[in-house]
């Protein structure tokens, strides 16, 4: 496949690492600089690989090629009051989520299982021990030198990363991937590791979508869909969640944050309880107000990237999706999605399927209060373990047409 296979499998390594632990202190030019490297790089070990080409990836870059006329049509009609050129940059990301796509796909090969759950394994543990030392400023000034530090939110850790619910979604994320390939006692044991983390930052969204993830991989390792198997679903899920609120009861005063969950369930189950979804509303409430003001054309295309206005940032992936793409760009996605999930599922014997569902599900779950599928860094991993887990199940030759 390639020439110098110890090169090739250094550009891996290198993808991996810059992915996962992608330097962030603006001492060393930031993220935005990283993530160039990391676009770099990625291309660099795509040019390296001879061109292969199915029907597999030939969907995906069909889904890259029509987002890319999509955010091209959308910045054609987006107004000037929306418009900058900072939204150009959104061309970076469907290049670099395309790039490292292809780049595991191309060059996954069964060899490579192995040391990807052993790198998932150490990211998580190291991701655990970051978080614990993030109590200490010495360690956060010497963390600092390499990654934004300086975000340290209140009562929450942020471990490698400058947001602690994009370091669940990835910790989630990679206990997903590898809960199908560890036995039972490391299942527990990495389990704990996740929960520690999602503990340390207080993410609601991880906690409750880290509780979901594990019934759901229970109900995938049947892979059957019969009463015992839903029946299986529902009772760990009520299970866990009621031993998740009872503990959340008993130590709501160590983890104060994190325990606004408990608001909701003392006032009849209502969410606006929560101060964060609360704030979240009245950003959504905006987000569609400006929405209905918006022409007829814009309706349909979007406002484009929108990055030096309001409408960047607004917590829920399927609005930022309306605002910034149009119907026509919602519609595209969720099509996408449902397309990927059938795909997925006819193919549920293959691990990849199994482990591609439950970050699938888990994006999904995340995406009702942050930005997911389109967000720069979580995109990554996203393609990344979609060209992995795609290729697992090629190489399985479980493909259901």
């Amino acid at each position: 496949m390639v020439e110098n296979k110890n090169a090739n499998m250094l550009i891996y390594l290198l993808v991996f690492l810059l992915v996962f632990f992608i330097p962030s202190a603006s001492a060393i030019g930031g993220f935005q600089l990283w993530y160039i490297v990391t676009v770099g790089v990625v291309l660099y070990g795509v040019f390296k690989n001879k061109l292969e080409v199915d029907n597999l990836s030939k969907s995906v870059f069909h889904f890259i090629l029509i987002s890319f006329i999509l955010l091209f049509v959308s910045l054609l009609f987006s107004s000037i009051n929306f418009g900058s050129m900072q939204d150009f940059n959104e061309v970076l990301r469907l290049i670099g989520v395309f790039g490292v796509f292809y780049l595991m796909y191309v060059g996954y090969t069964e060899k490579w299982k192995k040391k990807i759950v052993l790198f998932l394994k150490l990211f998580l543990l190291l991701q655990f021990i970051f978080c614990f030392l993030q109590a200490n400023d010495s360690v956060n000034r010497i963390m600092g030198v390499i990654w934004n530090t300086e975000r340290i939110w209140d009562l929450r850790r942020t471990g490698s990363f400058a947001n602690p619910n994009i370091l669940s979604i990835f910790c989630v994320a990679s206990y997903s991937y590898i809960f199908f390939r560890i036995k039972n006692i490391q299942k527990i044991i990495f389990g704990l590791v996740v929960f520690g983390v999602i503990l340390f930052t207080s993410s609601k969204t991880g906690l409750i979508a880290f509780f979901i993830i594990i019934c759901t991989n229970l109900f995938l390792i049947k892979a059957k869909f019969n009463f015992k198997n839903i029946a299986l679903f529902v009772i760990a899920l009520l299970l866990l969640g009621y031993v998740g609120v009872t503990l959340l009861y008993m130590y709501q005063h160590e983890y104060p944050y994190i325990a606004q969950i408990l608001m909701m369930f003392d006032n009849n189950m209502d969410v606006n309880q929560i101060k964060s979804i609360g704030d979240r509303q009245v950003m959504w409430t905006n987000a569609l107000n400006q929405f209905n003001r918006f022409s007829s054309l814009q309706k349909l295309v979007g406002i484009g990237p929108a990055k030096d206005t309001e409408l960047n940032i607004i917590d829920n992936e399927f609005l930022t999706i309306l605002v910034k793409m149009g119907i026509i760009g919602l519609l595209f996605y969720v099509l996408s999605i449902f397309i990927l999930l059938v795909f997925l599922f006819k193919n549920k014997k293959s691990l990849g399927a199994k482990s591609m569902i439950a970050i699938v599900v888990l994006f999904l779950l995340s995406s009702g209060s942050a930005s997911t599928f389109i967000a720069w860094h979580l995109s990554l991993m996203f393609f990344l373990f979609l060209g992995v887990c795609l290729k697992e199940i090629k190489l399985a030759k479980v493909i259901t047409t």
